[in-house]
């Protein structure tokens, strides 16, 4: 369920395994892609491992969404 990827996603991401993490995070976001507050994790953890630009992008959506508007 997209619940259960997104907690071991931020087990994984405190972790500090953030390549798992973030695949934890894309099967969550397959299963529910309006979960704004997976995508701001996403968008978090790609920014700690130097991909800023794809993180934003994935905090913007994650805004977007729990504002209505995404």
């Amino acid at each position: 369920s997209a619940k259960a990827f997104h907690s071991k996603a931020n087990a994984l991401e405190a972790l500090g395994k953030y390549e798992d993490a973030l695949r934890c995070y894309d099967n969550a976001l397959r299963c529910d892609p309006g979960d704004a507050e997976c995508w701001f994790n996403k968008g978090i953890t790609l920014k700690k491992i130097g991909r800023e630009t794809e993180g934003i992008g994935c905090i913007e959506n994650g805004v977007h969404i729990a504002m209505g508007s995404g």
